[in-house]
């Protein structure tokens, strides 16, 4: 897992990778590394893999699915009408190698104070703008499933480049623990969280 982790953080030029057992726990690393939790909403795109609403309710919060634009995608402009209070975060899936409109779902992340979350399960590889889907987002998720771009036959990894977030999402993964091989890796002091 170390040279996976290793390979990931040069080759996508983001700082914390932390490799898991699938995506969809990646997935649900994510969401608690953010915090989110009861009662929280987290808005999903409709067309996805059941994963992508299934992790948000396996974190005991509620998906709120947006509409697709011409590319499958989340459309950045039917954010606005799903979003109130209870909205934590947003998980955009870049579907079968087409790129999300990032900008646009940034910037409304951005204006409402909301993490976002990319899951890139589909489109490894795939680039918005030059930079690499997967880099964007404050925390994103990787599959390496057998049916995926890059596989292993099974895993997942994620992606960030917040230390506290990395950190919050090692502690989750690991039953609380911070692994040596971190410690070792990454130039940063484990913080109180």
């Amino acid at each position: 897992a170390a040279e996976l982790e290793r390979m990931m953080s040069q080759d996508l030029q983001v700082p914390y990778v932390l490799g898991v057992t699938s995506c969809t726990a990646a997935l649900v690393v994510a969401l608690k590394a953010l915090g989110i939790g009861y009662g929280d909403k987290v808005i999903v795109p409709a067309v996805t893999f059941i994963a992508t609403a299934g992790a948000v309710i396996s974190a005991n919060a509620v998906p709120v699915f947006v509409d697709a634009d011409e590319s499958l995608n989340m459309d950045p402009n039917d954010l606005e009408r799903v979003m109130d209070e209870d909205v934590k975060a947003i998980i955009t899936v870049p579907i079968l190698g087409a790129a999300c409109d990032m900008d646009g779902i940034m910037s409304f992340a951005k204006k409402h104070g909301i993490a976002v979350i990319e899951d890139v399960a589909q489109s490894s590889g795939v680039k918005y703008k030059g930079k690499a889907q997967g880099t964007i987002g404050d925390i994103n998720v990787f599959s390496f499933q057998m049916n995926k771009i890059l596989t292993s036959g099974e895993g997942g990894a994620v992606t960030t480049s917040d230390p506290r977030l990395f950190e919050r999402a090692v502690r989750y993964h690991d039953q609380g623990l911070y692994r040596p091989h971190f410690r070792d890796t990454y130039d940063f002091e484990p913080q109180d969280i």
